[in-house]
């Protein structure tokens, strides 16, 4: 069976949307990076050098599977409890989904376990092509070698809610997104909202689950909008709670890199340069250029900073996507990030409008030019 994998992360069902938070132009404090280590507790020092840590559910996996049950969920929380105490001016995220339902996160498992909320999860076809009393899942992603065994609770795999069923909303909502483990504890500022449901299905899962659960392409139709529902109710919920996600995010993709590319400098500018600009009020991700072969060091950082400073408005973060999980990154942060720029004095401009593709912004501190004809870029300290 081949895993079936059709986007990164999960598309937003709101519009970019900021967070409840205080505005800030500090560069030291709009970075952004998605840490996570397979072995054990991330490294609290260099958490505590990015304006946002947002850790993956594979954070600490090495210790969670070995539990009886498997306590991944918990364990996420203490990672971001021990990162806040050290850097209590850090927002700190960590993952959720909202298409599989992960027996390794003990509120999920719990339902699970439940009969009577089996209508919250999709199930495999019978004999006849309707729905059996077991549960599907698949093995793609899931834990298989743990010491002692693995303990799901359940037998483990990646299980789907069923979003048609509209008794689940409420759960998702207190006990699974604003909860105690979540954006409703203390010390958790933001969530990650993994995978989708589109016209072909879930992402990220084994390419025969339509088949294997017996689903029409109406079903399919029915769940993509019943997930639609629920993440647009989600996301309202974490904002209401002065949380944020990063599928709020303009370029909130998992793997995000600059929101442009090189040939679409021109036309990403002069939209951007636009004195009614809907840059200034969204929050905007602008991830490093980076390589596949090494995710974590930019591979041009001046253009980058640069091109971050010319269009940002007061929530905007630039730093690193989806890197891999290992103790061994060590993701690069150059000294410009620690530099006092000061804030914009103006919206950025284009020097000779419409002919020049030269453009320029003033800060207090800074000024900023971005060539999108040579792809010369400068940002010298005043």
């Amino acid at each position: 069976y081949q895993r079936r994998v059709h986007g990164a992360g999960c598309l937003a069902r709101l519009p970019p949307t900021p967070p409840n938070w205080e505005p800030t132009y500090d560069m030291g404090r709009s970075t952004i990076f998605m840490p996570c280590n397979y072995s054990g507790w991330y490294d609290l020092k260099i958490a505590a050098r990015f304006g946002i840590a947002d850790f993956d559910w594979s954070n600490a996996r090495k210790q969670w599977t070995a539990q009886k049950p498997m306590d991944c969920e918990e364990r996420l929380v203490t990672q971001a409890v021990m990162t806040k105490k050290a850097a209590p001016n850090t927002h700190v995220w960590v993952y959720r989904n909202l298409v599989k339902a992960l027996p390794w996160f003990s509120s999920v498992r719990a339902k699970l376990m439940d009969p009577a909320y089996s209508g919250w999860f999709l199930h495999l076809k019978n004999g006849t092509g309707g729905p059996s009393t077991l549960l599907y899942h698949d093995e793609e992603q899931t834990p298989s070698v743990c010491p002692g065994g693995c303990d799901c609770g359940v037998p483990c795999g990646e299980y789907l809610w069923d979003h048609r069923n509209k008794s689940l909303t409420e759960w998702l909502i207190k006990e699974y997104i604003v909860s105690p483990t979540a954006v409703g504890h203390p010390d958790i500022d933001g969530l990650f909202i993994d995978d989708f449901w589109d016209h072909r299905g879930p992402s990220e899962m084994d390419s025969h689950c339509l088949e294997d659960m017996g689903l029409s392409a109406k079903d399919v139709a029915d769940l993509k909008q019943g997930w639609e529902d629920n993440m647009s109710a989600v996301q309202k919920a974490i904002l209401e709670a002065k949380g944020f996600n990063w599928q709020l995010f303009q370029n909130g993709i998992t793997d995000a890199g600059p929101p442009f590319t090189l040939d679409q400098c021109l036309g990403y500018m002069r939209s951007a340069c636009q004195p009614n600009t809907t840059l200034q009020k969204i929050p905007l991700l602008y991830g490093f250029n980076v390589t596949k072969q090494d995710r974590s060091h930019p591979t041009n950082f001046e253009r980058d900073l640069a091109a971050f400073m010319l269009v940002r408005g007061p929530f905007a973060w630039i730093g690193y996507a989806w890197a891999w999980c290992s103790r061994d990154l060590q993701y690069g942060r150059p000294a410009a990030l620690e530099v006092d720029y000061g804030h914009p004095l103006e919206i950025c401009h284009e020097t000779d409008p419409g002919v020049s593709g030269v453009f320029k912004r003033e800060w207090s501190k800074a000024s900023v030019t971005v060539d999108c004809n040579t792809w010369e870029t400068s940002v010298v300290r005043k």
